[in-house]
């Protein structure tokens, strides 16, 4: 696991996003940054060392979550990370469920299993919706897969998400498994599974 900061105002609001697989900061280099408050991003899951030293300074701490992200968002235990005069949400979830994996809630097992084999990563891009991403071939896909499938065979330990956002033509993350888990939290955009394309800044997604 990464992290980087995208945005440093000395605040004491963070936004912590973190992304889904095989997804790099430069993805998201078209959306505006806040004066606002800072934004951290997290990425390249190939294991869950979040370090607590990356919240201690803010008093809100807003999180969304992209994709498998919202798995990994969902099963880092932050009561044991904050302090009792900080402030945290899980404000948004694209394109995921806290699940990640799951017949009902997420990707089916076996469908993801097959995905850790045969992944290629120019046919990712495309059934992304963003064809002109790109991705870093050096890194370890599979093993990043693998990594995700294990984390995700444990449950989530945060599952109250206040509001979800999918693509209608979503063709990794199934809508369905989204819609079956948020319910009345979900909202449906015309977009495939990258749906940031739709977005100029940060700021949209801050809730105040």
């Amino acid at each position: 696991m990464k992290f980087k900061y995208l945005a440093q105002n000395n605040s004491e609001n963070l936004l912590l996003f973190f992304t889904g697989f095989a997804s790099e900061p430069s993805h998201f280099s078209h959306l505006k940054m806040s004066d606002e408050f800072d934004i951290v991003i997290i990425y390249e899951y190939e294991s869950l060392n979040f370090s607590k030293d990356l919240l201690s300074k803010y008093t809100n701490i807003q999180i969304i979550a992209f994709s498998m992200g919202v798995g990994v968002a969902s099963r880092i235990d932050f009561n044991l990370l904050l302090n009792n005069k900080q402030k945290l949400s899980f404000n948004l979830a694209i394109g995921g469920t806290p699940y990640g994996i799951d017949r009902v809630y997420g990707i089916h097992g076996a469908i993801f299993k097959r995905s850790i084999e045969s992944f290629e990563p120019n046919e990712f891009i495309k059934n992304m919706g963003a064809k002109d991403l790109a991705i870093d071939t050096k890194r370890d896909y599979k093993k990043e897969l693998k990594y995700l499938f294990d984390l995700c065979q444990n449950e989530p330990i945060n599952t109250n998400w206040q509001k979800a956002l999918a693509g209608a033509s979503d063709k990794i993350f199934p809508p369905t498994a989204m819609q079956k888990f948020f319910k009345e939290k979900l909202s449906t955009i015309e977009a495939g599974h990258f749906v940031f394309n739709k977005f100029k800044s940060w700021d949209e997604f801050w809730i105040e």
